[in-house]
């Protein structure tokens, strides 16, 4: 699956869609997703000529939020898209046991898998990890998320 695919999906569009690609994905179980990593990123904007290598280190955060949609990917893709008759979306519970292994640069290509540890009605416990070139980047022991339909994520009218 491509980024035209994903976005049927998922509601993140640019500059926060952080998957590019789906290898595999098998509903209720397992997915793995690829992103490129490039320095045209927005979080590149701001480097200063001159700036080492490390300056360009891939923010972690970002790195989490990518593997997020790639576990969103698992968690939507037997519901409508958000903008299809209202949908359903994710909500992040929570996220423990993650450790970060080695950096990410422009240049890198993210494999990230998500697999199902327990889904009980449309909650889920989910672990994985992120992998470039073979090699770990980050594991994510456990991460809860549960899927609510749009509209009651609404707020209420203040008055």
């Amino acid at each position: 699956m491509g980024p035209a695919d994903i976005i049927r999906i998922v509601p993140h569009r640019h500059p926060m869609l952080l998957i590019d690609r789906v290898e595999t994905l098998c509903p209720g179980e397992l997915v793995v997703a690829t992103k490129a990593v490039t320095v045209s990123e927005p979080c590149y904007a701001g480097i200063a000529d001159g700036a080492t290598a490390a300056d360009f280190a891939y923010p972690q955060s970002l790195l989490v939020e990518s593997w997020a949609t790639a576990a969103e990917m698992l968690m939507l893709c037997r519901r409508p898209a958000p903008h299809v008759d209202g949908g359903h979306l994710m909500v992040a519970g929570a996220i423990d046991d993650v450790a970060f292994h080695i950096p990410v640069h422009p240049g890198d290509v993210l494999r990230h898998e998500v697999r199902v540890v327990k889904l009980v009605a449309d909650t889920a416990i989910l672990a994985g990890d992120t992998r470039c070139d073979g090699e770990l980047v980050a594991a994510f022991g456990h991460f809860v998320a549960a899927l609510r339909p749009t509209e009651s994520l609404r707020a209420a009218p203040t008055g």
